[in-house]
Formats: C-alpha cells, structure tokens, sequence
C-alpha cells in the first residue's frame, strides 16, 4: 500500500475543523474541476468553465495548478482539444493514456468488470444509483474524481463522510491515479491536458506531502 493510501480524508480531519471545512471545499472545486477535464469529450461549455475554474482563487499549490490550467484552456481551440482528447484516451489504435481503471491495474481489464462493480459499490453506498443505460464504466478516472468532489462537499457541509472517502481513496485513487497524472502530464500535446495531470498529480499527492 502507498504511504499515501487514506491519507486524504485524514489530511482534510487534521487541519482543524474550522479549516478542514474550506479545505474540503477546495478540494471538491479541484476534483470537480479534473472531473469536468477528463470525463467525456470537450465542449465550448466544458472549456469555458475551465477557464473560469479559478475565478474564485485557491490559494497554495492547488491555486497555481488551477491557475495554470485556466491558462492552457483560455489559448485552446475546442477541436484541437477533441483531437487531442481523442489521442490521449481514446484512440482506436491504442490510446496513450486510457482513463480507466481496470486497465491501469489489472492483467486482463473488462470494462463495466470487476473494477467497475466495486466503484458502483462505493457510489450506492453514498446513496448514488446509477441510472440504467449508463454506458461508462464507473472506473473511468473522471466518474472516480467525480466521486471524490461529492464526498468532499458533504465533508465540506458538515457531513461525516471521511471514513467513506478514505476507503475509497485508498482502494481507488492512490493505487493508480499519480501513475495517471504522471503520465498525462509528460505525453500531452497540450497545455490544456498537461495543466490537468499536474493539478491531478497535486491532488492526489496532497496526504504524502503532508506528512513529509
């Protein structure tokens, strides 16, 4: 298990409760964020939004993550970014960093498999069904980052969701999202997509830095 397992609903327990509070709320604006980055195809909605996505400015390293992100997508064309989004996750000869998790971790990944069932697991268990004809594997990282970005605005409310978040994390996120973002931020293209693996790498790092 990487030093980083549960570490990220703990970092948030640790600050304080007064502080945890905004940081958990932080923490969901940046998932939400990668989230909308990384889970379909961009839109002149998508892209708009992130390059409005720190308006309201984080302060610390997500801020100038975030920062550098809302600059990359403020000088991106929407089909430059289709294509390169097409590359990265998509392409029908073997993308360059495919977004699920099953592919990541195990020998011989099935899509809507294994992976995908304990993912659905976690979301009923917070009280979130998935609505039938869904056709995304729920180990895709952006339904994953989704997740996350939920779990931390109840903890952000007040919600005591921080052991559900640390199972998940540990499960789900620290075994292969750095990998990921390592990935994502040294093959893209483009600024838009390696502004998004930095912030990922920020992100899901944040529990091992705070221990260093």
């Amino acid at each position: 298990m990487s030093r980083n397992s549960s570490s990220g609903a703990k970092l948030i327990r640790s600050v304080g409760s007064t502080a945890a509070g905004g940081f958990a709320e932080e923490a969901s604006r940046v998932f939400g964020t990668l989230a909308l980055a990384l889970l379909s195809d961009p839109t002149e909605d998508s892209l708009s939004a992130l390059r409005d996505c720190n308006s309201t400015p984080i302060p610390g390293r997500f801020g100038h993550a975030m920062t550098e992100l809302a600059r990359a997508a403020a000088s991106t064309e929407l089909l430059v970014a289709r294509v390169e989004y097409t590359r990265l996750f998509h392409h029908p000869q073997g993308a360059t960093c495919p977004p699920w998790e099953c592919v990541a971790r195990d020998r011989a990944p099935h899509l809507m498999g294994p992976r995908h069932l304990d993912v659905v697991g976690f979301f009923r268990r917070a009280g979130i069904e998935p609505r039938r004809g869904d056709s995304e594997s729920a180990d895709h990282i952006g339904l994953e980052l989704a997740f996350l970005s939920l779990l931390a605005s109840r903890i952000a409310a007040g919600d005591d969701q921080c052991a559900l978040f640390d199972e998940f994390w540990s499960s789900h996120v620290a075994p292969w999202m750095p990998a990921f973002a390592r990935r994502l931020a040294s093959e893209s293209r483009l600024d838009l997509y390696v502004a998004s693996g930095r912030l990922l790498l920020e992100a899901v790092t944040m529990g091992a830095r705070s221990r260093d």
